[in-house]
């Protein structure tokens, strides 16, 4: 394995630390998000040699989730000491918000997924999603999953304003995964949604089929099918595909095929 270039050494060692986006951004309490079973686990396989760990360090941050501020932190400290190993990040999943992400996401220039929890149960600053250095991100993929209820904080409405702000902003964002647990009628992010979608990039959005259920009789789905960018609507679980006019079939809602696995 010494006689292999380097070049080739990184892509064997990518392949095995690869974590697919559907297990990284997986709901915690769904069956899915349960990773297999790795043989050997990554960081006992760059002990093999020094050239294997120089190598495959950054790889091991290709996937990097942060629970906290504390945890923010002290990664924005480590890929600024180390920007090889920022570089490397392409997944990134937030499980708060706050002003520490500017630090952190300033170390990332190859962010291409992002993931975030807007849960009314943590507290939220939109001070990160709203800096400069998160604006200037070129995410091509976000999973946002929101929580409703009527006593949503106002940091927390703020947060989700501007998350749906980033959505008309980052011209790069092709596809957007939503989940949406709504604890009362007059939930606004439906609307929300569709009018940033009216704004943005996006190709491609896929939610939850009860979502699908609850929007095409309130005309949020021909709404969203109906923005610029817009070809299809996936339903996750059922693999239900509902194509725009400009997508594919050329049909409305009622054109809808079974395509999405």
């Amino acid at each position: 394995m010494d006689t292999l270039l380097e070049e080739l050494l990184a892509h064997i060692l990518a392949f095995c630390f690869y974590v697919p986006p559907a297990h990284f951004f997986a709901n915690d309490a769904q069956k899915g998000a349960r990773l297999p079973t790795q043989t050997p686990r990554p960081a006992q396989l760059l002990r093999v040699a020094r050239r294997w760990l120089r190598i495959g360090t950054p790889l091991l941050y290709a996937s990097v989730r942060v629970h906290d501020a504390r945890a923010a932190c002290a990664l924005a400290r480590f890929f600024r000491a180390h920007p090889r190993v920022g570089a490397a990040v392409r997944s990134l999943r937030l499980a708060r918000g706050g002003k520490d992400l500017c630090a952190l996401v300033a170390h990332m220039p190859g962010l291409r997924a992002l993931g975030v929890d807007l849960d009314v149960r943590r507290r939220y600053s939109a001070a990160g999603f709203a800096c400069e250095a998160f604006a200037a991100l070129r995410i091509e993929e976000l999973y946002v999953r929101f929580k409703d209820v009527p006593w949503a904080s106002r940091r927390t409405e703020e947060a989700r304003a501007v998350m749906f702000e980033r959505v008309k902003s980052w011209g790069s964002l092709r596809r957007l995964h939503i989940s949406l647990t709504v604890c009362h009628r007059e939930c606004t992010i439906p609307t929300q949604l569709v009018a940033a979608l009216e704004s943005s990039s996006v190709e491609e959005v896929v939610c939850d089929v009860d979502d699908v259920r609850r929007w095409i009789p309130d005309d949020v789905m021909q709404r969203i099918l109906d923005s610029p960018c817009m070809k299809r609507v996936v339903s996750e679980r059922d693999g239900t595909v509902f194509e725009s006019p400009r997508g594919g079939s050329g049909g409305r809602l009622g054109a809808e095929r079974r395509v999405y696995s």
